[in-house]
Order: C-alpha cells, then structure tokens, then sequence
C-alpha cells in the first residue's frame, strides 16, 4: 500500500476500530510507516473497546510486536492508539494468569526513533502486569524506543493492582507520562539504567510498602504519588522539576551509588524528610532545598546562582 509506505508520525495512516473486538496481537512491521488504531466509528460518535489477548502459555507473551526491516522508508516510525472519550484498550493473557503484558521491539532495523503512543482519550486496562521494552533483539541505530502516555493506564485485576516495568536493558527505553496522562499500579518499576521515566502527569503508585528508586533516571515535573509510604532514592538520576510534587510518608535520600545524581531544578521547591546515613551523595540545587541530615550524613551540594537551602 503506497499511502501506507508513505505515513509519518504526524501523517500516520489511521485504521478505525469500529467494533468491540478481540485479537491476539498487534505486529506492526516499522518498514513501513506510520499507524494509529483509532478506537472508534470513523465519524467520531461511538467509542470502542479492543481487547489484546496475548492468549499463550508464555507468562512473557508479547502483546504487541513490532518487527523492523533495514529497508525503512522515514528515519521515525509511530504506533498508536487511540480514540474519542469512552475508548479502551484491554490488554490480558488469558492463558497465563500470572502472565506480563509486553510491549516489544524485534530485529535490527534502521528507523532511528520508533514510538508506541496512547491518546489523551484512551484509557488502557490491563489485567496482567505489563513490561514496556527497549528491543528484545538488535540495537537501534543512532536512536531509541519512546513511549508517550497522553491517556490514562490502569495495571489491575479485580481488587489487585498489578505492576508496570519500563526496561530498557536492550536498545533504550524512554516512558514520557504526559500532562493529560496518569499510571496507576502496585509498582511502577525502572528495571535498568538504560531506561528513563519522564513524569509530566500523574503516577500512583498502590503498594502497601516504600517505593524505591535505585537505577535509571526518573524526571518529576507532574506527580509521584506514593500514598503513606516512603519514596527511598537510593540509585539513579533523579530531577525535581520546577512544578513537581511527590506524594509520600517520607522522603529519604540515601544514595551512595556511584554517578547518581539529585537535581532540583530552578523553579522548584522540595522537602525531604531526611538524608540518611553517610550518603556521599552529591545533590544539584537550582531550586529551594529544605532538608535534615541524619548523624553521620555526608554530601557534597552543588549550589546553582537561584538556589535556597534550608
């Protein structure tokens, strides 16, 4: 299909969903182009809901696979969902109940940037818990695999919240959570340090126990909502944007890994509730920093021409 070849992530062809339906997987060879799954009637009156059933024995059974060639005919590539208010994506593996949802790239290929998006009115339900990969085979070139959140994500099953992995420990993985876009789950994990979370929205985290970042980069410029818990940095790249908050009991930064970084960014304004044990955790402050050490604590502050520490 030439219009098929041709389509770009702002010029994407689009495929309506125009009935509740059901299918195993998505493959979407990047060759090609560019393709949203547009969760509607094509004149826009009636949402509909597409079911992904990985359906397989593997508790790793891929939900969506995107192979792609060394012939591609545009240097990105975008696959999206989408829709009007009302429009759901379920993902499950109806063969493996205690199964992950996985969402991943394959073979080497030469788009430099490859995208999974889900629209503003999207809301995805996944009954499993679901793992957002880099590549599962095959480096990409000069570039590395997004995935943007404009809608909302719900990991449950029942009464019981399930887990959302970003792994980027092949290729790269960078999840932006837009500022229309939220994550609720148990656990929100970043599995490695090749992979980057990047929260301009809302993420609640629903476990009954502390939240702890040890690797990866995490950026917070929306909401990190922990409940009563503790968030606990102990390893990483994080950075407190100018409009941040994290919802938590505590906040304890005890990092002692070696090239981990704490920003806070001009503009905002955090309070930890301590910094624990001797850290040698270097922190960069832009912002306003109110903190409390610990006996014994030792860091190295980093102090920018708009800081304030307290």
């Amino acid at each position: 299909m030439t219009r098929y070849n041709q389509a770009t992530p702002s010029a994407p062809l689009k495929i309506y969903v125009d009935i509740d339906a059901t299918i195993a997987k998505v493959t979407s060879n990047y060759t090609a182009g560019s393709t949203i799954f547009q969760l509607c009637s094509p004149d826009g009156t009636n949402a509909t809901t597409l079911t992904i059933d990985a359906a397989s024995a593997d508790s790793y059974a891929d939900t969506v696979n995107l192979p792609c060639g060394d012939n591609a005919t545009n240097d990105e590539a975008l696959l999206g969902f989408g829709g009007i208010e009302g429009s759901i994506l379920k993902l499950t593996n109806s063969q493996n109940q205690s199964g992950i949802v996985c969402f991943n790239f394959s073979n080497k290929g030469k788009v430099l940037n490859r995208t999974i998006s889900f629209g503003q009115n999207l809301q995805v339900l996944s009954d499993r818990n679901i793992c957002f990969y880099g590549t599962n085979g095959g480096i990409i070139e000069n570039g590395g695999v997004y995935y943007n959140v404009e809608g909302s994500v719900l990991a449950k099953d029942g009464d019981t919240y399930k887990d959302v992995y970003l792994d980027g420990s092949v290729g790269g993985g960078t999840m932006t959570i837009a500022s229309t876009g939220s994550i609720t789950a148990n656990n929100v994990s970043i599995r490695n340090s090749n992979a980057t979370l990047i929260v301009d929205g809302q993420v609640n985290v629903m476990k009954a126990s502390d939240y702890t970042m040890s690797t990866g980069s995490l950026t917070i410029n929306g909401n990190l909502n922990v409940g009563s818990n503790a968030f606990i940095f102990s390893g990483g790249n994080l950075t407190i944007g100018s409009n941040s908050a994290i919802t938590a009991g505590a906040v304890n930064i005890k990092a002692n890994a070696a090239n981990s970084t704490f920003t806070v960014s001009e503009g905002a304004s955090f309070t930890p509730t301590t910094l624990l044990y001797s850290t040698k955790q270097t922190i960069y402050v832009n912002g306003s920093l109110n903190t409390t050490l610990s006996d014994g604590a030792m860091i190295n502050i980093n102090v920018g021409k708009t800081a304030s520490i307290m």
